[in-house]
């Protein structure tokens, strides 16, 4: 029961294109159950220290909590350019921390030991992908995008996302905002299509390019224009002020 409860799940929210971490929640008391039964078997079997198939998972456990805020760091790196060095110096020793303590559970000889190890393991993987996945998710959503419309109050005659999908802008508009984000108003458009628009669009017609785009979008003007606002990873810029940069030309 529980293994369907987890795997039925699982491939529910796997189909799905779109989703928030949050809607994985449910599965988490029957993974957490069917983990608490194989150890309580272990340790009543007293087989923790020598079933070589425990030992591999283990170690594989280990080292994928060590590994994914590290793959994380790498992946802002090469995708965003976005990674401070304090950052991955935090991450590197909250993954030394989380080897050592496995390596200190695998010798134990205590069951009870074992468990509290794996309990350390888990919160100092957590808390180092609490340093990761807030910088992740500001370059892969437009939440603070969102949040800037949503301080003026009223939306732009045209918004633009450049190279960007708009499910996200619309999903954290406050709902006075969502409610004028018609397609003819909220779009998104490629930087040909861009530099199309802002000669025929309203003056204050708003193109926000994410921050890791900006040397490609500056290059197609003479200079570089000035920025209108910032929206965390976000760079607006009002289409009379990318006219006037196009008029350097």
């Amino acid at each position: 029961m529980l293994w369907g409860w987890f795997a039925i799940g699982l491939m529910f929210l796997s189909i799905g294109e779109s989703k928030l971490v949050t809607y994985a929640l449910p599965l988490f008391p029957a993974l957490a159950l069917i983990i608490g039964e194989y150890f309580s078997t272990i340790f009543r079997l007293k087989a923790e220290t020598t079933d070589s198939s425990f030992t591999f998972a283990f170690v594989i456990h280990a080292v994928a909590l060590a590994a994914l805020p590290l793959a994380g760091l790498i992946i802002l790196k090469v995708k965003f350019d976005d990674m401070p060095r304090l950052l991955w110096v935090v991450i590197v020793v909250l993954g030394v921390e989380i080897l050592r303590t496995a390596w200190r559970a695998l010798r134990s000889p205590s069951g009870d030991r074992l468990v509290r190890d794996i309990v350390r393991m888990s919160l100092v993987a957590v808390i180092s992908l609490m340093f990761v996945a807030p910088r992740a998710a500001a370059w892969m959503t437009s939440r603070e995008l969102a949040a800037t419309l949503n301080t003026a109050g009223t939306l732009p005659p045209k918004v633009w996302i450049l190279d960007e999908r708009i499910g996200s802008l619309i999903f954290y508009l406050d709902p006075p905002l969502r409610a004028e984000a018609t397609a003819d108003r909220v779009d998104a458009a490629s930087f040909p299509e861009a530099m199309g628009r802002l000669r025929v669009d309203p003056a204050d017609t708003m193109f926000a390019v994410r921050n890791n785009q900006l040397p490609r979008f500056n290059r197609m003007f003479p200079s570089p224009p000035a920025a209108d606002a910032r929206a965390g990873t976000f760079t607006l810029f009002r289409a009379d002020t990318l006219r006037a940069a196009m008029g350097a030309r």
